[in-house]
C-alpha cells in the first residue's frame, strides 16, 4: 500500500439506540485499496457501526477519520461528497425508475469523479443487458448489483457494504464476489459486513470481528483461518 496513513480510522466508537448502548469501544482501520471485513454475530453491532460511520447513528464516545481528517458526527450527505458510499441491505434504489436512470440520478453526488456509465456497465454486464428495466423488476441480486453501481457513479471511493450476500443464491453471491474483487483491482476500497465467513475470507484480506459492540480480533484471513477458538466464541451459531 503506498499510503501509511488509514484511508478510514475508527477509534473506541461509542453508539446507542434511545436508551440501549449498542457500541462500547469499536477501533478498526481501513487504507486505501483495501477490502476489509466486519463479522461478528447477528446484533453484535455490525450495521451500527456503519451507520455510525455514515453519520446515521448518534455517535456519544470515540472518533471517525476519512483521510486524515475527523469526521465524527458529519452527516451522511456530506460524508457521500467526500468519497463515502453506502449500500445498505435493503438496497435503497429508485424502484419506479429504470437501470439507466437510477445510475444517471446519482451521477457525480460523490467526491471524486463518477465512474463513466459505460465502465459501471461493463462491470456489472446483467444491469447491461437490463437498463430499460424499473428497478422493482430486477432480482434481489441484481438490485443489490444496482445499489453498489449507483456508488460508483455517485463518486464513491470507499464503499461501506453491509451485508451484500444476505438471502441471494449461491451463483449470485459468486458473481458478487467477484465485482468486489474488481472494484479492488480498481484501487476502490471496501468495508463488507457479512455473516457469511466463506465468503468473506475470500473476498476480504483483513478482518475484524466485533463482539457486544467492541473490537475482540484483528487479523489477515491466513490469522483468522487458523483462528479456530475465535471462530468458535464469537462467529459460529
Amino acid at each position: 500500500m503506498a499510503d501509511t496513513n488509514p484511508m478510514l480510522k475508527v477509534e473506541g466508537l461509542k453508539a446507542r439506540y434511545g436508551e440501549a448502548q449498542v457500541l462500547n469501544g469499536v477501533s478498526l482501520e481501513i487504507f486505501e485499496g483495501e477490502v476489509v471485513s466486519l463479522l461478528g454475530r447477528n446484533g453484535t453491532g455490525k450495521s451500527t457501526t456503519i451507520k455510525s460511520i455514515m453519520g446515521m447513528v448518534a455517535v456519544n464516545g470515540g472518533n471517525i477519520y476519512f483521510e486524515g481528517c475527523e469526521v465524527t458526527g458529519y452527516k451522511p450527505h456530506k460524508l457521500a461528497r467526500l468519497g463515502l458510499g453506502y449500500v445498505p441491505e435493503e438496497r435503497r434504489i429508485f424502484g419506479s425508475l429504470s437501470v439507466f436512470e437510477n445510475l444517471e440520478i446519482v451521477a457525480g453526488l460523490g467526491g471524486a469523479e463518477p465512474w463513466p456509465i459505460q465502465k459501471v456497465l461493463d462491470l456489472f454486464p446483467v444491469l447491461g443487458n437490463r437498463k430499460k428495466h424499473l428497478g422493482k423488476q430486477l432480482s434481489g441480486g441484481e438490485q443489490q448489483m444496482l445499489a453498489m453501481a449507483r456508488i460508483l457513479r455517485q463518486g464513491g471511493r470507499l464503499l461501506l457494504l453491509d451485508e451484500p450476500t444476505e438471502g441471494l443464491a449461491p451463483i449470485v453471491v459468486q458473481m458478487i464476489g467477484q465485482v468486489i474483487k474488481e472494484l479492488k483491482n480498481a484501487s476502490l476500497t471496501v468495508l463488507l459486513v457479512e455473516q457469511n465467513l466463506l465468503f468473506t475470507m475470500d473476498a476480504a484480506m483483513r478482518h475484524y470481528i466485533i463482539s457486544k459492540g467492541k473490537t475482540v480480533f484483528s487479523g489477515k484471513t491466513s490469522e483468522l483461518k487458523a483462528a479456530d477458538e475465535i471462530q468458535k466464541r464469537y462467529l459460529t451459531v
